[in-house]
This record gives structure tokens, sequence and C-alpha cells, in this order.
């Protein structure tokens, strides 16, 4: 196999403290460097549509909702891992490009929905359309079962870590 950009690294470390293993720190560099690849990536891809990463997530989240596709500004934003001001400034953005709409929560006259527009639901699928066919291209170099054992192994790395519990909310769910 071929060296990578993370081999020489680990080749200079191994130089200096050679007393010391690099394995973990050898899967965990790889894991970060691909990621901010891959991100470089996926912010170019969504460009083309005119999102940002944080704008797609939103839309996302409205489009998984099911129908009506609409949520509480709470519920987005515990699904986006963000602050209530930063959902804000985001639903903001969104509703200026008229790709949401606030609406009056029927549940709690004091609150808002968050709803996805006719053309904010077109844009989200067909960047998502873009967004899949770009993970397809970034996994071209395994093969289906080195894409089930790389799914495997990073599942158990995030459950591992990860103490964030999966939105509450189920399709449709958001009325």
């Amino acid at each position: 196999m071929s060296s990578d950009f993370v081999d020489a690294l680990i080749g200079q470390w191994e130089t200096e403290l050679p007393e010391e293993h690099f394995e973990s720190f050898s899967v965990v560099s790889r894991i970060a460097r691909y990621l901010r690849l891959v991100n470089r990536q996926t912010n170019a891809n969504l460009e083309r549509f005119g999102f940002q990463e944080t704008q797609f997530n939103l839309l996302c989240a409205l489009r998984r909702a099911g129908a009506p596709h609409q949520l509480s500004p709470k519920e987005l934003a515990t699904s986006m891992l963000v602050t209530s001001g930063a959902i804000t400034y985001v639903i903001d953005q969104m509703e200026s490009a008229g790709c949401v709409e606030r609406i009056p929560d029927p549940r709690d006259r004091r609150a808002l929905l968050v709803r996805l527009t006719g053309e904010g639901t077109k844009r989200v699928e067909e960047a998502m359309r873009a967004h899949l066919q770009l993970c397809d291209e970034l996994l071209a170099p395994l093969d289906a079962t080195g894409r089930r054992d790389l799914t495997d192994a990073l599942r158990a790395l995030l459950i591992g870590i990860d103490d964030t519990a999966p939105p509450s909310f189920s399709a449709g769910e958001g009325k």
C-alpha cells in the first residue's frame, strides 16, 4: 500500500519520540485529515446551491421531519447541535432566501414553527442528491465490504464518545 501524508508525520515523530507508540495517533490523524478534506469538498458542493453547511443542515432537518416539514426552533437547534441564537440567525437567512417560513404554533399561541417552503423543498432535495453523489465519489476507493467495515468501525467509535441523544421527534411529528 502507498504511503500518505500521515505516514510522513508519524515517521517524523518516531524519529523525535522513538519510545512512543503511534498506532492510535495514526487512526485519529487520518480521520481528522480526511474530515478536513471532505469538508472542503462538501462546502464547495453546497456553495453550488447557495448554501452554507448550517443552512443545508437546517433544511435537511425540516425535510427529514416529514410532512408538513415543520419544527420548532428549539427542535431545530437540538437536532443541529447549535445554540438558540445561532438557529435564529440561520432561520433568518433561510427565510430571506424563501426556503422557510415562520408560522404560528397551534399548540402554543406564543410560539412559532419553522416550515419548509416549496422552494426550500426543491433546493434541499437538489442539494441532497448532489451531496449523496459526492459521498459516493469520496468513498469510491472502498468496495462494498470496505464501506460496511468502515461504517461499523466508525459507529463503534461514535458510540464510545458521543453522549448526544438523537432528536426525539420523528417524521411528521413536528406539527
